[in-house]
Parts: C-alpha cells; structure tokens; sequence
C-alpha cells in the first residue's frame, strides 16, 4: 500500500549512490578501510516503519513498501579482503496515475575484483529512479522493458583515502547513501538525471530525499 502526502517544497542539496545484491548483516572484523561504510549519520530524514520507504520528489512525499533484497552484508573476508554492501527497492504510484520505483546501492571495498565487480572503486553509492505514464507497476522496475523511463545519480571514490569524488550522473556529494549501524536503515539525497541517449525519454533532473527501513 502506497501511501501519498503534500510536503514541503524545499531545494534539496545534492548527493549521490550504489552497492550489491548480499543478504544478511554479519559480524565483520575490523578493517582501517571499511569504516567508510559507517562514515556519517543518517540524514535527517523521517524514518519509515519496518519494511517501508518514504520518498520525496521535487516537494511531494510518497510511502510504500519496500519489495525484493533489501539489507546491509558485511563481508569481512572474501578473498582476502572485504566487500561492504547495502541494496533496496521499492514503487509507488502518483496522484497523476503514473508508476515510479527506485533502487538505491552502496558498496565499500578493497578487492581489485570485488571493485570491477560492483562498480568503479572503494566506495561508491548510485540511486535510480524509475518512471512509467501508463502506471504499469509490475514492468516499472526493470530498465529493460520498453516504456519505463529512467535516470540516476552515481558518485563513488576509486581509492581508499583519495580526496578526489568522482561523479558519474546526476548532483551528488559522497557518502550520498548513509547506512546505520543496525544495517537495515539507511537515507539517501541527490539529484538523479537522465542520460543522454536516443530512446525517446522526456529527460528528467529530479531532486530526492529518500529513507528506506528494512523489514527485521
């Protein structure tokens, strides 16, 4: 059930996101660089109920529930290093009929091979936002099917330590996706934007505030 309420407009500071797809919250042992994880507090954000997200969009909030993976895996030892990550999704409907979802990621790590795996270096945070006008919310989900529109915001460091913020898309400071400590809370702000590509999309910057609380 999606719920929908009139918040106010307020011009949202931008940051950014991205991680995997790793169930579970496990103990991890201590790492000089995995600390970034838990690098900042959550935003100040209202969190939702267990197994619900609350987003804000240009000034209106929307509510539902989360569906699908959604959880922090703390990997402290895969290959001989670490992969932190955190992943979940969710959709709603709009008051103009139209379907939305969005799926948000954050990853932390200090494998060469996790990295080429998960994205482009130690950290990195992405958020999509998805949008359909025929409110078809079984097909808004997937990028691939024809008539869901699509933008991101993608920020993300390559090195441990390294000064320099790299982003891809979108309006993003790092870390954009803050994870609690418990693992199954986290906030995001930014700017998701889409991509110049010939596919028809009306193209989009939108600013959002999202808070995502995982099922227990």
């Amino acid at each position: 059930m999606t719920t929908h309420t009139r918040a106010p407009r307020t011009i949202v500071a931008p940051f950014a996101v991205a991680a995997a797809l790793l169930l579970g919250v496990v103990a991890a042992e201590p790492h000089p660089d995995r600390a970034a994880f838990f690098s900042e507090p959550l935003h100040d954000i209202e969190i939702p109920d267990a197994g619900r997200f609350g987003i804000e969009i240009e000034g209106e909030r929307y509510e539902g529930d989360v569906r699908g993976i959604c959880s922090a895996d703390l990997a402290s030892d895969v290959e001989g290093g670490f992969m932190d990550a955190f992943v979940a999704r969710g959709d709603w409907s709009d008051d103009d009929g139209r379907a939305w979802a969005f799926e948000v990621t954050r990853n932390v790590s200090d494998m060469e091979a996790m990295r080429r795996r998960s994205g482009p270096g130690h950290e990195s945070d992405r958020v999509w936002l998805h949008v359909r006008e025929d409110g078809n919310r079984s097909r808004v989900t997937s990028r691939g099917n024809e008539g869901t529109e699509y933008g991101d915001v993608w920020v993300y460091r390559v090195d441990p330590g390294d000064d320099e913020i790299r982003v891809d898309n979108g309006e993003a400071v790092l870390p954009m996706v803050r994870v609690a400590e418990d693992g199954v809370r986290a906030t995001a702000e930014g700017v998701a934007a889409t991509r110049d590509r010939d596919e028809g999309f009306q193209p989009f910057d939108l600013a959002f505030r999202l808070a995502v609380h995982c099922p227990s």
